[in-house]
């Protein structure tokens, strides 16, 4: 019986270069940075990638590539949300035939599935198709969520539906919302709540009840080590180390991926910070000033805590 996944698990981009085409060698890279971190997991292919940018080939060839280069030097969640319930089960299964360890499956994007649809199309067959883990992810800022109840539905019915990812505005109520609900099941049927918000607020997240968690990959060091504080049981460390990091997180809030791509190429990860186009302004000239200077205090911060970045 496959042990139960827990601990960071940081959402990897998807680099691209300047031109757009994705750079698959510092892909690599970014899978060993996490690794080389202590992470105790991975995530592909949710929406902190890009994916729904991707062309099928480009999809196929970004799972392949990540579950390969990890070659099962820690477990792999692969995002498999589509555009229906059928080709969700069709990415499911790809991703479990390349040694994925679990899957994530959210809501069909953009298209107006009834819930006893996605159930009867998608859940249902996917269950049947694999013997790995399936994930539900409820995001209702994304328009992507699924209630407590109708988690508790296919928790109930599919033996391998285990846990919740949640992504929500009152991301603890929810963790309670689920925990709670879930004590009414049968025994040994559901697996545990991951969050993603990167990892945003991962001491209050614990607290409620949370042991997986989805930061972005750019700071996955310190992510462990608050992990690694939480479990141990050392509180004023963990507020140590997710205080000296919010001043980073509040800029991030504003430019999630913007800011991901710079730190990991500050960092010698990537090689660029494109993104695929968001129809938005990206980071100028004076947002990596500012990211100059709140990452100094940053490192001095750390510095003076004996942990360095």
């Amino acid at each position: 019986m496959q042990e139960k996944l827990k601990g960071i698990f940081p959402s990897l981009p998807t680099p691209f270069f300047e031109g757009g085409e994705i750079d698959f060698e510092s892909l690599k890279n970014v899978v060993d940075f996490a690794v080389e971190k202590g992470v105790q997991g991975l995530t592909v292919c949710d929406y902190g990638s890009e994916f729904v940018k991707f062309t099928d080939d480009e999809r196929r060839a970004v799972v392949e590539t990540v579950l390969s280069h990890t070659a099962g030097r820690v477990p792999v969640i692969v995002g498999v949300s589509a555009m229906s319930p059928m080709l969700a089960v069709q990415w499911a299964v790809h991703a479990q035939e390349h040694g994925a360890a679990a899957v994530l499956f959210g809501l069909p994007y953009l298209s107006g599935y009834a819930w006893d649809e996605v159930v009867e199309l998608g859940l249902k067959p996917m269950d049947a198709a694999l013997h790995i883990p399936i994930m539900l992810l409820d995001a209702p800022e994304r328009g992507v969520g699924i209630g407590v109840g109708q988690q508790m539905q296919v928790i109930g019915l599919l033996k391998n539906v285990r846990y919740v990812k949640t992504e929500t505005a009152t991301l603890q109520a929810a963790i309670t919302s689920i925990l709670d609900a879930a004590k009414k099941l049968p025994s040994g049927s559901f697996d545990g709540v991951s969050t993603g918000e990167n990892g945003y607020d991962m001491i209050h997240d614990y607290r409620r009840g949370a042991r997986l968690f989805s930061p972005g990959v750019h700071l996955c060091d310190l992510s462990v080590a608050l992990w690694n504080a939480l479990e141990a049981g050392d509180e004023a460390r963990a507020k140590e180390l997710q205080y000296a990091v919010s001043p980073v997180y509040l800029i991030e809030r504003l430019y999630p991926l913007d800011m991901e791509k710079s730190i990991l190429r500050r960092r010698g990860v990537i090689a660029h910070t494109t993104l695929r186009s968001t129809g938005r302004p990206q980071f100028d000239e004076r947002n990596e000033r500012d990211l100059d200077r709140t990452l100094a205090s940053l490192k001095k911060k750390l510095a003076h805590t004996g942990k360095g970045a």
